[in-house]
């Protein structure tokens, strides 16, 4: 099997009109990612908070494949992936754990890149 992109929630708001690109808050165990759009009442921001948060990585836009293009506007997660193995596997080679409900979840910002976090869900505030 290869690794692929599956949706796991369109968001309530295009993550290609922000202005000032996405917002990340990191510390293990927590994510939060804020991420403007604009509404009738001007702009606001939408936040997307990640439970059990174990790594964040972001890839320009200019570096972006195919498949994270695919998390437009959208919450994604990578089935078989690559990224979550490895980061299992250390975790074994130190004596440590990841849990097995953790999923490889990604997505794409329209001329900003993409945001990729390893984590139990996320929740869409």
């Amino acid at each position: 099997m290869s690794e692929q992109v599956k949706i796991l929630t369109v968001l309530p708001h295009s993550t290609g009109d922000c202005i000032h690109g996405p917002a990340i808050k990191f510390s293990l165990g927590e994510m939060e990612l804020t991420y403007d759009y604009l509404s009738g009442s001007g702009e606001q921001w939408a936040v997307l908070r990640f439970v059990r948060a174990l790594a964040v990585k972001f890839t320009p836009d200019l570096a972006v494949s195919a498949e994270m293009i695919e998390a437009y506007s959208k919450v994604c997660w990578m089935d078989d992936s690559v990224w979550l193995k490895q980061t299992m596997r250390s975790a074994s080679d130190h004596a440590g754990t990841i849990p097995e409900d953790t999923k490889h979840l990604l997505l794409y910002f329209d001329h900003y890149g993409c945001v990729e976090v390893l984590a139990h869900a996320v929740i869409s505030e």
